[in-house]
């Protein structure tokens, strides 16, 4: 093996390392006094599980390693900042050990700062899926546009759109909850219609969207997944932080684009995604006189 312009046995044996010109008895071990082909003194102490190598040249100690014995053929040298693993005379993985500073405490801001809004966007179908409702939230003022009062998804969403892409939202960001495997699939044809969009892709993924708008393009909002920061459900995470006002159930199976105005009963069972019998009795005896639109707002 090389190390910093010098090569070594990949062996644990004293006598691969030179010409033994010296062997010392300890209480634990055997002292070696090795001589190798460049004229180097080897200095090679042999334990039961473990032997210390010390290189001299022209009595300048100039390194020092360890070889700890895993089994008959596998061990493992640590030299300078590298951990090689050898098994059979070859080297099975290498790890490298790196210094980094000191990770400070983070200084608390002055006053708070909320600058950011939630998203979601809720959609209908199987094989095919369809946006029928864009809301958003900016910790004051929600807003919702659901595809029944529009002509088609393009004006829906460019509704949406106008009232979020404004000025006082200027260096807001906007959580979605599971964009990158859900949201940004339905959102982006969109937006590039009507923003400038920067994406930011990690693994054939895009995780974030950078979205420059206005008349000149000087005001920026960013779209982020809340997912990838708090990976549970919205369902769990509600719980988990003690929201108030929990996450419903809703009969998503139940929508389709002949219905999105349907005012009546709750719609059966089977039309609730993982609910128990209890829960949907519950929600029904809550729910006696259901609006379709009304509960997706």
């Amino acid at each position: 093996m090389n190390f910093k312009d010098m090569k070594f046995p990949i062996s644990i044996l004293p006598n691969d390392f030179g010409k033994i010109i010296n062997k010392d008895q300890i209480t634990d071990g055997i002292i070696y006094t090795i001589q190798d082909k460049l004229g180097r003194t080897i200095i090679f102490k042999e334990f039961e599980k473990e032997n210390l190598i010390s290189i001299f040249k022209d009595s300048n100690l100039i390194l020092e390693f360890k070889d700890i014995k895993l089994s008959n053929n596998k061990f493992l040298r640590k030299i300078g900042n590298k951990n090689l693993f050898f098994e059979n005379g070859n080297k099975s993985l290498e790890l490298l050990t790196l210094s980094t500073p000191f990770i400070s405490n983070l200084k608390l801001d002055k006053e708070e700062v909320n600058n950011f809004i939630t998203l979601d966007i809720e959609t209908y179908g199987d094989e095919e899926l369809t946006p029928y409702l864009i809301s958003f939230y900016d910790g004051k003022i929600s807003k919702s546009f659901y595809l029944s009062d529009y002509s088609s998804i393009d004006s829906m969403m460019e509704a949406c759109f106008k009232s979020l892409f404004v000025r006082k939202y200027n260096k807001f960001s906007v959580y979605i909850h599971n964009l990158t495997k859900f949201d940004i699939v339905f959102l982006l044809k969109y937006l590039i219609k009507h923003v400038q969009v920067n994406p930011i892709i990690h693994k054939g993924r895009i995780i974030q969207l950078n979205i420059n708008y206005g008349p000149d393009l000087q005001y920026n909002l960013n779209f982020k997944d809340s997912y990838l920061m708090l990976l549970s459900s919205l369902e769990k995470l509600g719980k988990s932080f003690n929201i108030e006002i929990k996450k419903s159930i809703f009969p998503h199976l139940f929508v389709n684009k002949y219905n999105l105005n349907y005012i009546g009963e709750v719609p059966n069972i089977s039309n609730f995604f993982k609910i128990s019998e209890n829960e949907y009795l519950n929600y029904k005896k809550y729910y006696s006189f259901w609006n379709l639109k009304k509960r997706s707002n």
